[in-house]
């Protein structure tokens, strides 16, 4: 199988990288998986999955240990809230996106659905972003600096990638008192064929909250396929017990809750970047013969237009403004 082509001929610069990044994130419109091995912390054995994800917020993930124990936990998110069920605990937790964004308890939710979009290399490009870099990281990575404006304050996030290939390693998002948030670090990367994406299939992710570290394995990844939009409608367990938690009620239930904007996170010792030599080394599938990604400035705002060519790593791609 061949090597993962080159992005880039020289040190990419600030708008080769974010054009890079924001042009193959919007190339996907949904990712779909039948095939998909998850971990789950205090969880002491793999669990297979099934993964919907579509543009703009709508996730679903459902998985258990086998056939004979069932649906074990089922995580989902769609335009208006997002639950997280939980067999063990026989419960169902949820709350409206809009309230959650400055919901006190945000800290202490394990998964955050906009995050997972971002770990699973859905990243938009925002009018309320602004971006600096280059800056090198190792012999063969460089990492770009975004301040993010939310409605809890001015986040932080940094992005490493592979200054040759294009390759998201890791993303690091910071709350507004500049402790670390959430973590993402993406390997394995492969071409799917059909759609010139270029995505991982073993990303590693903790949010606050977390008593551990998330892993989700894509085997059998497919992108830009419909999806039924029932897969995105929260649904009802028997026996299960419905909590908001961004009530009134469950929040008072928890006593003294941190502000959102101090949270404290630990990095997890288990969470190591790709080395270039062993990104290098891996397999991939469908890997195209030129650049796949035209470049964009960051005013991009959707639309493609393309006048101007440049030849990048040998090969011709459109820059798109």
């Amino acid at each position: 199988m061949p090597d993962l082509p080159a992005m880039f001929a020289t040190t990419p610069t600030l708008d080769q990288l974010t054009g890079a990044v924001y042009k193959n994130s919007a190339m996907i419109r949904s990712i779909s998986g039948d095939d998909v091995t998850i971990k789950v912390p205090d969880v002491p054995v793999p669990i297979k999955a099934t993964l919907r994800v579509e543009r703009p917020k709508r996730i679903r993930l459902v998985g258990g240990v086998s056939t004979l124990t069932g649906r074990e936990i089922d995580f989902g998110a769609n335009d208006e809230l997002f639950w997280i069920g939980i067999k063990k605990a026989q419960q169902t937790y949820y709350c409206r996106n809009d309230q959650f964004a400055t919901c006190p308890v945000r800290q202490m939710v394990p998964i955050d659905p906009a995050w997972v979009l971002e770990a699973l290399g859905m990243i938009d490009v925002s009018p309320n972003e602004s971006h600096d870099g280059p800056f090198p990281v190792d012999g063969e990575s460089v990492m770009f600096v975004t301040q993010r404006t939310t409605p809890a304050g001015t986040v932080m996030k940094k992005t490493t990638i592979h200054a040759k290939t294009g390759c998201i390693l890791r993303q690091e998002i910071y709350s507004p008192n500049g402790t670390l948030a959430a973590v993402a670090v993406s390997s394995n990367h492969a071409y799917d064929g059909p759609t010139g994406i270029l995505y991982a299939r073993h990303i590693e992710l903790q949010c606050q909250g977390s008593p551990g570290v998330l892993t989700i394995d894509l085997n059998d990844a497919k992108f830009n396929v419909p999806i039924n939009p029932a897969e995105f409608v929260k649904p009802v367990f028997p026996g299960y017990t419905e909590i908001d938690i961004c009530s009134p009620g469950f929040i008072n239930s928890l006593g003294t809750v941190p502000p959102t904007a101090a949270v404290y996170y630990e990095s997890p010792t288990g969470l190591t970047i790709p080395t270039a030599t062993a990104l290098a080394t891996q397999p991939v599938t469908g890997a195209p013969t030129a650049t796949p990604y035209p470049y964009r400035n960051l005013q991009y705002d959707g639309t493609v237009t393309a006048d101007q060519s440049q030849t990048v790593g040998g090969a011709t791609s459109t820059e798109v403004r």
